[in-house]
């Protein structure tokens, strides 16, 4: 008896036919909510997960002066290291960031 899968981050495991139907089924919900993406066959959360990804190697990249470890760099850590490496380097840049609300509700 096939496994049963549950966890979307195992669909690869799925037989053929019941991966057409999963990913038939994800399309009508993304369009169902109103998830935008720039080709129809993208899955969202996995393009927000790589627009996160890329910011955060920018950001590390940006504060590499100060760090002396870049975004390639930080790649190769363990993933708990690469975590709090990113909280370390965002409470750095924090203090320099203007809160933009407040500009907004003054303006």
């Amino acid at each position: 008896m096939p496994e049963c899968v549950s966890n979307p981050k195992y669909a690869w495991i799925m037989a053929p036919v019941d991966l057409d139907l999963y990913l038939d089924r994800c399309k009508d919900e993304r369009i169902a909510a109103k998830l935008s993406v720039e080709s129809d066959d993208e899955c969202p959360l996995l393009v927000s997960e790589n627009i996160t990804r890329l910011a955060k190697t920018k950001l590390l990249d940006m504060m590499a002066g100060i760090t002396k470890i870049d975004g390639a760099a930080a790649a190769a850590m363990k993933l708990d290291d690469y975590d709090k490496l990113v909280d370390i380097t965002l409470r750095l840049r924090a203090p320099f960031v203007k809160n933009v609300l407040t500009a907004l509700r003054a303006a």
